[in-house]
């Protein structure tokens, strides 16, 4: 394949198109896999306020335990990732305290009296750091998910991500609102 040769929005066509399907795919089962679920229910309830590591640790080991065994995921594979999912909960504990923190300041900041644009871009620009911290631990995340499975579970995570993201897209509606 040339790189002349595209799908007319400059992504290119055949292998290469493939390749970033799967890795969305990766991405966005990652993500749904093993953060949303740690943070959706860690605290219990509705409510994920004073989270611990630990019941994040739990929702990623569901989260895990799931997918694996969709996979048919051999206890190697596992363990593998297991070291990750230990890091990754504390990550997801300070991240959400960090942005607990920031909103909470911008707050502050706009009902303010006076409006002091400087502390507001400051906690604005730490907003946009911290996002970016986040889809760099997702990218960590899913190249180590990406190494320990072989192309074949790879295939079946992508089957099962888009499937995953259609009953998502179904349920909100065309333009991600509600039926």
């Amino acid at each position: 394949m040339t790189s002349e040769e595209t799908d007319g929005r400059g992504a290119g066509k055949g292998r290469r198109g493939l390749g970033k399907k799967l890795m969305v795919g990766l991405v966005l089962l990652a993500g749904a896999a093993f953060v949303v679920p740690a943070l959706a229910s860690a605290g219990g309830g509705d409510s994920c306020d004073n989270v611990t590591p630990e019941q994040v640790r739990e929702r990623l080991d569901w989260g895990a335990d799931k997918i694996f065994g969709k996979l048919d995921a051999t206890d190697a594979q596992r363990a593998a990732i297991d070291p990750n999912l230990d890091v990754l909960a504390v990550e997801i504990v300070n991240m959400k305290n960090e942005g607990k923190a920031l909103k909470e300041s911008m707050l502050q900041l706009v009902l303010a009296d006076e409006l002091d644009t400087e502390a507001l871009e400051q906690v604005r620009a730490e907003s946009v750091a911290l996002i970016d911290r986040m889809s760099k631990q997702m990218v960590t995340d899913v190249t180590a998910l990406h190494g320990i499975l072989t192309p074949e579970q790879r295939g079946e995570l992508r089957a099962f991500g888009e499937k995953m993201h259609e009953r998502k897209r179904s349920r909100r509606g065309k333009h991600g609102f509600g039926k």
